[in-house]
């Protein structure tokens, strides 16, 4: 008996640990009063923007850790950039459409914050495209396609509907915003964020 309830501490010892590490106020905020109905991350980012570019690393430490069946929406903001903005939501859209994020994604990071060159119109987007293996003719078909339409649509509204004035922004089952300000460490991000995850 005596080693059932050993077990069972030791179980129980990383949740307490977690519960003791991190608190409401400090490392999360609750915007709304009831959670997803299925475990979601939503994150609001932009490529124009130097904080998710420095965050990318920790996001792609974070999909790897996610346990099956969490969904991990990733948004992008239209107002960082003032008028190119749009034209990254758009390309962000065309990406997933094209199944092409993987790649392009991490590339056009890189060429924005990396090498300092900002693709401020859109034959230099589709062109950057090209370059990274995209075919020509498939990116023409999509990027004013009725499914990037809809996806460009969806991030506005989410835009809207969860308040975003800043990014990068992380909520967790629609119920809790990280405070990415109190994140010290990759580790402690998802640590963090496995943690939401379980709470109700």
């Amino acid at each position: 008996m005596k080693k059932i309830l050993l077990s069972l501490l030791v179980l129980l010892l990383p949740i307490t640990a977690c519960a003791e590490r991190f608190q409401e106020g400090k490392h999360y905020t609750v915007v709304r009063s009831v959670a997803s109905a299925e475990p979601e991350i939503t994150e609001f980012f932009s490529v124009l923007c130097g904080h998710c570019y420095s965050f990318e690393p920790i996001v792609h430490e974070l999909s790897k850790q996610l346990p099956p069946g969490v969904k991990f929406k990733r948004n992008h903001v239209d107002f960082v950039g003032r008028d190119i903005g749009p034209l990254y939501t758009r390309a962000y859209a065309t990406m997933l459409v094209l199944k092409v994020e993987d790649t392009v994604l991490p590339a056009i990071f890189n060429e924005v914050h990396g090498k300092k060159n900002f693709l401020q119109t859109p034959a230099a987007l589709r062109d950057f495209f090209i370059k990274n293996g995209v075919d020509a003719g498939q990116y023409d078909g999509a990027v004013s396609s009725f499914a990037v339409n809809g996806l460009v649509s969806q991030m506005q509204k989410a835009t809207k509907d969860y308040k975003i004035t800043g990014v990068p922004s992380f909520f967790v089952n629609g119920k809790y915003k990280v405070n990415t300000s109190s994140i010290k460490s990759a580790d402690e991000f998802v640590q963090l964020v496995l943690f939401l995850l379980e709470k109700k």
